[in-house]
């Protein structure tokens, strides 16, 4: 009589494929969440770096128009006026100790600490925060 060959080798492959390919697809899928956070971020980020320059831009118009005084260190923290800022906070800061050049800064986050950004208090994950300046020449 003749050996009996053996059989099964091609099911155990196929087990261990079978396998293999179910855990790269769960790391793949792992991913996808943290690919959307990250999209989320940089869109906050973009929203808020916006919000941080027309700050800027609001504190310049101050300056030039003859708003409110800039004392060294006045802060303003300004409402969010259109939809797009809803959320954000912008906390501009006029320097004038060397008048006549004015250093305006503006603060923008998602999470003021106290109404006022920067938040120093509770940070985050989800936390964005962008900080401009611009020296403003004034007669």
């Amino acid at each position: 009589m003749k050996p009996r060959q053996q059989s099964g080798f091609a099911l155990i492959t196929a087990i261990i494929i079978l396998v293999v390919l179910a855990g790269l697809g769960a790391f793949a899928a792992s991913f996808v969440p943290m690919q959307q956070l990250g999209s989320a971020a940089d869109i906050q980020g973009a929203r808020v770096l916006l919000a941080a320059r027309s700050g800027l831009e609001w504190g310049a118009y101050q300056v030039t128009q003859g708003g409110p005084s800039c004392a060294a260190s006045t802060s303003n923290t300004l409402p969010a006026t259109a939809a797009s800022l809803t959320g954000i906070t912008v906390t501009v800061t006029c320097d004038s100790s060397k008048a006549p050049l004015y250093k305006i800064t503006a603060t923008a986050c998602n999470q003021p600490s106290g109404g006022a950004c920067p938040n120093t208090t509770t940070l985050n994950v989800s936390y964005v925060e962008r900080q401009v300046e611009m020296i403003v020449q004034y007669p």
